[in-house]
């Protein structure tokens, strides 16, 4: 019985890690692309202005 209460606990601990983790990741991988959009923006007006 208590080893059934322990690892349900564990459980839901570990689901609610996975999620956050999930969260972090998809905001960071969001902010990424935005990084990367905005470098291609600013190589794309470097290149408009040297050529």
């Amino acid at each position: 019985m208590q080893f059934d209460k322990i690892f349900k606990k564990t459980m839901a601990l570990i689901a609610e890690l996975y999620y956050a983790i999930k969260a972090i990741l998809l905001i960071l991988s969001a902010q990424f692309q935005a990084l990367d959009l905005l470098v291609s923006v600013i190589a794309v007006i470097i290149f408009i202005i040297y050529s």
